[in-house]
């Protein structure tokens, strides 16, 4: 008698397998099939081996980037399950966009026993990353080429900006004044008393979730 993990596990292939040849047969029912095999004809596969080697090479990179960023959670996560999960992610964003980075937390934590909102900080400090050095790459590239910039940003930004915003320029300076001495008191606020809204926040889930993510 088949047991009844083993007929889940066939009847989610036969699901899984019928929705995939589903989507495949909705995405190639109209494309003219002649069309397509001459392009397979006249691919130049030698180049597209290069662009996939390249492309592995940046996914296994990113993988082992990963893996050092877990590290000072105190738990050792071998490359072909960071590799992994990250792919399942990749995949994940085909059906809603972005949600890769939540999906592959999901399953690291399922396969290593990671917490998750760890794994999230490590996500959103990743992220960070990429935003900064996007920031120093960019503004490399204006000052090399600032005459050119210049003139666009002017002609495009500054000048539509000031147009739409000209009001903030009427604000008296004391407002302004008045507005960057309550954001840096609250600021102060918030480090002279952060060990007890630390602990406050422990209290409840949601707290602990948070300050799992800031662990991580």
């Amino acid at each position: 008698m088949i047991k009844k993990s083993t007929l889940f596990n066939i009847l989610q292939y036969l699901f899984f397998s019928g929705l995939g040849a589903l989507l495949l047969y909705l995405a190639f029912r109209s494309i003219d099939y002649q069309a397509l095999i001459n392009s397979l004809l006249s691919t130049r596969y030698d180049l597209l081996m290069v662009s996939l080697a390249f492309g592995l090479i940046g996914m296994l990179a990113r993988s082992y980037r990963w893996v050092l960023m877990i590290e000072p959670l105190g738990y050792a996560v071998p490359l072909r399950s960071a590799y992994h999960a990250l792919m399942i992610g990749y995949t994940a964003n085909y059906a809603f966009p972005r949600i890769g980075e939540i999906t592959r937390c999901g399953v690291l934590n399922r396969t290593e026993k990671i917490p998750a909102d760890a794994l999230i900080g490590t996500v959103i400090a990743e992220r960070a990353w990429d935003v900064i050095m996007l920031g120093v790459l960019t503004i490399t590239v204006i000052l090399f080429k600032l005459k050119t910039f210049g003139q666009f940003f002017h002609e495009k930004i500054v000048i539509p900006l000031s147009e739409k915003f000209h009001w903030l320029l009427s604000i008296s300076l004391y407002v302004w004044i008045f507005i960057a001495l309550v954001i840096v008191g609250g600021v102060l606020l918030v480090l002279m008393y952060r060990h007890a809204i630390k602990a406050y926040m422990l209290r409840g889930k949601i707290g602990q979730f948070g300050y799992g993510i800031y662990s991580g």
